[in-house]
């Protein structure tokens, strides 16, 4: 337990100290106005692709890629694009993504935080006690419908695995990928500050500033990387938030359901799971993780608290906003098996399509909230 919590409070210093935390950032990044929050996110992908290689090489975890999560509507990863649209818009919203926002409160932003938190919280509750349960029933009909049909085809759940190539050079491409797109967002942010980079007495910033100015979300990226190292080495698996939001919302459940009997609903697949006839095995791993988030944000701030955003300006959002943001982006998440740390920072790191999948429908529609209401 001990360990969930110093992971977490890893996390959240290093959300904090790269500056990806501050709803500016993120509302500004899905207007396309400024690309500090990718470069973050890359160079933490980046990171996190080396550490859990490194890590698989060695033998040291053994992480499953990511499934894909069916609805039954149009195609097998359906749920990765509808959960991905509901994640992207609540996250534009909100200017939060389920883990940000625990940070946001850990470093003093509550107008955000706190409203954006008890929408993330009702629907982890809505989730755990009418959504999930509806969706298990549903995927257990439709198996039903299907039996005594051909046996489907295993579909590949890795970008390799796909392409038929191998895991190695998959890896190799992706980071080079990642690496140049980061190198290219550098370089970027080098060419827009120089030319107007004066100071007051009518000279030029040095060169160094600008260039650290511009080197700075890359650096932040290593550290939520190196919060990824912590993660893997404390409690043997990697970063991932959203879970917590559903495991709080069992514990509300947990009181309704039949003492007679406990299951673990994660691991039943009949259509008893979607019930409330037996107990849920309840799970605090994730809470605490979370609630580590809070606490090392908080820690970063008292400590170190030059390393916090003070210039950029809180945006305005309205109360009802930032909670129905919240509640769409962990309802999203939930339903795609992912947040932007599960399925962004670890599930590419994985090369995982459904995590591809998710995160291109996330970032598309949330642009698209962002540029076209807010």
């Amino acid at each position: 337990m001990a360990t969930s919590l110093l992971s977490g409070v890893a996390f959240g210093a290093a959300l904090t100290a790269s500056g990806v935390y501050h709803p500016s950032v993120i509302l500004e990044q899905l207007k396309l106005a400024d690309w500090s929050m990718l470069e973050t996110f890359l160079t933490a992908t980046a990171s996190s692709t080396l550490l859990i290689s490194a890590f698989h090489a060695a033998n040291l975890v053994k992480l499953a890629p990511r499934s894909y999560s069916g609805l039954g509507f149009f195609a097998h990863y359906d749920g990765n694009i509808l959960g991905g649209a509901l994640l992207g818009a609540g996250m534009a919203l909100s200017s939060s993504c389920p883990g940000t926002v625990l940070a946001q409160i850990g470093a003093g932003i509550w107008s955000n935080g706190l409203p954006t938190l008890v929408g993330a919280m009702l629907a982890g509750i809505l989730w755990t006690g009418y959504l999930r349960p509806w969706l298990l029933l549903r995927t257990c009909k439709l198996g039903e419908g299907h039996e005594g049909s051909s046996k489907k085809r295993e579909r590949s759940k890795t970008v390799h695995e796909a392409l038929g190539i191998s895991k190695y050079i998959a890896t190799a491409a992706f980071e080079g990928l990642l690496g140049a797109a980061v190198a290219g967002l550098t370089w970027l942010s080098i060419a827009s500050r120089a030319p107007s980079s004066s100071l007051p007495d009518g000279g030029s910033a040095p060169w160094s500033e600008t260039i650290a100015r511009a080197a700075r979300p890359a650096a932040g990226g290593l550290l939520i990387g190196l919060a990824q190292l912590a993660s893997l080495l404390l409690r043997g698996s990697a970063v991932g938030v959203s879970a917590a939001y559903e495991d709080a919302g069992e514990f509300v459940w947990w009181p309704f359901y039949s003492p007679g009997s406990e299951s673990d609903s994660e691991s039943e697949s009949d259509s008893s799971s979607a019930s409330k006839d037996s107990r849920p095995i309840l799970k605090s791993s994730s809470i605490l993780f979370a609630t580590g988030i809070v606490f090392g944000s908080r820690v970063l701030a008292v400590l170190t608290p030059g390393l916090l955003d003070t210039t950029s300006a809180i945006p305005d959002i309205p109360v009802w906003q930032a909670v129905l943001g919240g509640f769409l982006m962990v309802t999203g998440a939930r339903v795609a098996g992912g947040c932007t740390s599960g399925h962004g920072i670890t599930g590419m790191s994985l090369l995982s399509v459904s995590s591809f999948v998710t995160i291109g429908s996330a970032l598309a529609v949330g642009v698209l909230t962002a540029r076209t209401f807010l």
